[in-house]
């Protein structure tokens, strides 16, 4: 498969697909709940982790499995199989464009072919520009190396470290130099900092060329109704905070580098595609409000836009504080949010609790290392392929997929595996269907009781061994409560 994937035509992208218009296939945001809807009005939930290919060939293993390397069919039902139905694809930029203006079309197509193999087993897919510290060039990774200008930047790493030596034979300081200091530490040196400042303010028409990548992933996912949306960039540095010191300041970076460069990005994407929603990222430490004063194209475009944002401690502090305040950034930029990445093998629960208060869907970090270049989580896999049963508690929780009216409250304890799911009637939903997974071999192995009210309005069946499916009376008025409780009977 290596060597198939090193083979790869390259072509020059000449194509032009159809416009996807609000209407189709396609997911958006309702802007009084600030919550993801689809066609029908249903409300939305995703878990999910993320599949992120952090070197050559940028691609999963896509032919046989392999517990570190592969996204095959075996993976996809493992991810059914568990209730995630999400996965934050690494569409990574020096995959599909290896040399500037020309496209690796063998690149999108297996892409093409992964997500939608994961679509027919119900795993939607967020789109993610990966990067971290940006290129090979400074022990990262993300951009091209063609894409990479430093401008009169003295040598990398400087000022965390002197600069170090360039194999000749990659182009790239040595493995042995880069793990000299955390990964994160690089963003600080003045070579790294210079290149994403100059990536934001078309230096060389940089920002441009990252316009034309995404115009050309808006070409190939238009239309296609397993996609989520685009993810501009992954954890954004701020810039050059040497020149502009003052983008250290929370919230600074965010309106003064990064909002400017996702109008052009936004724009781009819409010559091509109207439906599916951009997703935007502030930079990591914006602990308390993002700078952002609207969504990506203004806030005509703020139902088809979504806030992703991340909890690590560091650089967060709380998670109280971090979904309390990204809750008040929804409001204000009337979009949605999703938490994209979080450590999946922390030994708490508390930040998928979190995202069930909040009412957020989740990706947490990561299904398999791939190519644990700048930081490796937990996985679900062990090495030897056998599955890490305690992640795989952590990940397999009773959720909603879809419900049929306004959540006002989704709750699971993880130790008793109550589940108890509120919400009321609304006339914006044509549905009155909702679709609630609990696995039912690994917590509820001893039988299990669903209760449901108004119980002469409300019916319930099992689907499918691991679904509930709810269904209420079309002549419930608007505004008309439903609750759902399953519990375990031992």
């Amino acid at each position: 498969m290596l060597r198939f994937l090193l083979l790869f035509t390259a072509a020059f992208c000449v194509s032009s697909s159809s416009r996807a218009s609000p209407g189709s296939k396609c997911l958006h945001v309702n802007n009084s709940t600030h919550r993801i809807v689809d066609t029908d009005g249903r409300e939305r939930y995703f878990h999910g982790v993320n599949v992120v290919v952090k070197g050559p060939p940028w691609l999963p293993e896509l032919q046989e499995f392999d517990p570190l390397k592969s996204f095959v069919e075996k993976d996809m039902q493992t991810l059914q199989e568990l209730g995630l139905n999400a996965i934050r694809y690494g569409m990574m930029w020096p995959g599909a464009e290896p040399e500037k203006g020309v496209f690796n079309e063998t690149y999108f197509t297996l892409s093409e072919d992964l997500i939608n193999t994961a679509g027919s087993y119900g795993i939607y897919t967020l789109l993610d520009m990966h990067q971290d510290v940006l290129s090979d060039k400074f022990c990262g990774e993300g951009i091209p190396d063609w894409a990479v200008d430093t401008g009169n930047a003295k040598g990398f790493p400087y000022p965390v470290d002197e600069p170090y030596k360039v194999d000749p034979t990659t182009g790239y300081p040595t493995p042995e130099d880069c793990a000299k200091h955390a990964w994160a530490d690089y963003q600080f040196a003045e070579a790294s900092s210079a290149a994403y400042q100059n990536l934001y303010n078309n230096s060389n028409g940089l920002l441009t060329s990252w316009a034309n990548f995404w115009g050309k992933v808006a070409q190939v996912f238009a239309d296609n109704e397993y996609i989520l949306g685009y993810e501009l960039i992954n954890e954004p540095w701020a810039g050059d905070i040497y020149d502009h010191p003052k983008l250290l300041i929370p919230g600074v970076a965010d309106e003064d580098v990064l909002a400017p460069a996702y109008e052009v990005l936004n724009k781009e994407i819409r010559k091509y595609d109207e439906c599916h929603s951009v997703y935007f990222e502030s930079v990591t430490w914006d602990e308390l409000t993002v700078g952002f004063k609207q969504p990506p194209g203004g806030f005509a475009y703020a139902n088809r836009s979504v806030l992703s944002y991340h909890f690590y401690t560091p650089p967060q502090i709380s998670a109280d504080i971090t979904f309390a305040e990204r809750q008040k950034d929804l409001e204000r930029l009337k979009c949605a949010g999703f938490l994209t990445e979080f450590e999946i093998g922390l030994p708490d629960y508390k930040t998928m609790a979190d995202t069930d208060e909040y009412l957020q869907s989740w990706l947490g970090w990561e299904y398999k290392p791939f190519v644990p270049k700048t930081g490796s989580g937990s996985s679900i896999w062990y090495d030897n392929g056998t599955m890490n049963m305690q992640v795989v508690d952590r990940l397999s929780r009773t959720y909603a997929h879809s419900v049929a009216g306004v959540t006002t409250l989704m709750l699971y304890n993880e130790i008793t595996k109550r589940f108890t799911l509120t919400y009321y009637v609304t006339a914006a939903c044509t549905s009155n269907t909702t679709e609630i997974y609990f696995n039912k071999a690994l917590h509820y192995s001893q039988g299990y009781t669903v209760a449901v009210a108004p119980s002469n309005s409300v019916t319930w069946k099992e689907e499918n061994d691991n679904y509930v499916i709810v269904s209420h009376s079309r002549s419930l008025p608007e505004g008309a409560l439903i609750d759902v409780s399953i519990s375990s009977s031992t």
